[in-house]
């Protein structure tokens, strides 16, 4: 329920600069109808093994109510930092991830770029750690257990698991997308599905 919560409050925040006050005062709305238990049903009780249970609503929802609202936000700025900036406000506000943030190609390395969450590695070789095997392969990675991944970089012990989306322009990465849990076994096909759809809706703002 926190989670939904937290989507709604920042979907009213986008729709104020967005679509105007009217429209945002619809999504308050929202909010406060939620709280008074209309979506009582949306659960984020977690095990006591660390690993975070599927909620019982789905979240898919919730980035097809999310996606698009952030297309929207960048599409009319023309600085990548600053997008990039918002994207991962966006999804940190909306899921809670541990980190979510880029990574992008710079003199033939990954090279730090905007993120939300505790202090990151700087810079990732080609084929180093998942990010940088992610780059190399050119597809999107999904660790249920960062330990058990062959030459995972511990930028964070509380990283427990790791998924990566490849930012392909051209035929060519030029970044990627990294997001981590602090519990096992968070990200699943949803989450690559959306991902990846988010990464293809912004590619214009690269």
């Amino acid at each position: 329920m926190k989670k939904l919560l937290i989507l709604l409050a920042f979907t009213s925040a986008l729709a104020a600069c967005h679509y105007g006050v009217e429209e945002a005062d619809k999504t308050l709305k929202a909010n406060d109808e939620y709280k008074s238990g209309a979506g009582s049903e949306y659960s984020t009780n977690r095990g006591n093994d660390g690993v975070l249970p599927k909620p019982n609503s789905n979240k898919e929802e919730a980035y097809k109510s999310l996606l698009p609202q952030i297309e929207a936000l960048v599409s009319g700025e023309q600085d990548l930092i600053a997008n990039l900036g918002n994207i991962c406000a966006a999804l940190k506000s909306a899921f809670n991830f541990w980190w979510v943030g880029f990574y992008l190609v710079k003199q033939n390395e990954l090279l730090l770029g905007p993120f939300q969450g505790p202090i990151a590695c700087t810079r990732i070789a080609i084929g180093k750690g998942v990010c940088g095997s992610s780059w190399q392969q050119a597809q999107t990675i999904i660790v249920a257990d960062v330990e058990k991944f062959p030459g995972h970089i511990a930028c964070s012990s509380a990283s427990k698991s790791e998924i990566v989306v490849p930012i392909i322009i051209n035929n060519h990465v030029i970044g990627v997308l990294d997001v981590d849990s602090e519990h096992l076994n968070h990200f699943d096909e949803i989450d690559q599905l959306y991902l990846e759809k988010l990464i293809r809706d912004i590619s214009s703002i690269f």
